[in-house]
């Protein structure tokens, strides 16, 4: 089962099982999944797609950056068990079957 660990450094902590959403929107948008990481989000900062078994992070033209494993993401980059991504102060770790 496909789980994102989502943590910031204010106490935020949440579990989200991918199979189950298949989309998780990163953003200080309110319609976003997730609006934790404070104010380096852009309205639409990233995606993280869950399809077919494969599990994609897509950086969305942010101000900031989405990086993965400390590497800014420029095209959607497939992820795997244990990479971290990242988004102003929101991290979220992967963690695959």
């Amino acid at each position: 089962m496909p789980i994102l660990q989502c943590s910031s450094p204010d106490g935020f902590s949440k579990e989200i099982d991918l199979a189950e959403v298949g989309e998780v929107s990163v953003g200080r948008s309110p319609d976003n999944t997730l609006t934790e990481g404070g104010h380096a989000l852009s309205r639409r900062h990233s995606l993280v797609i869950h399809a077919d078994g494969i599990t994609v992070v897509r950086d969305m033209n942010s101000s900031n950056g989405t990086f993965l494993n400390g590497e800014e993401v420029h095209r959607p980059r497939i992820l795997s068990h244990g990479d971290v991504v990242t988004c102003g102060e929101l991290s979220m770790t992967f963690y695959s079957d």
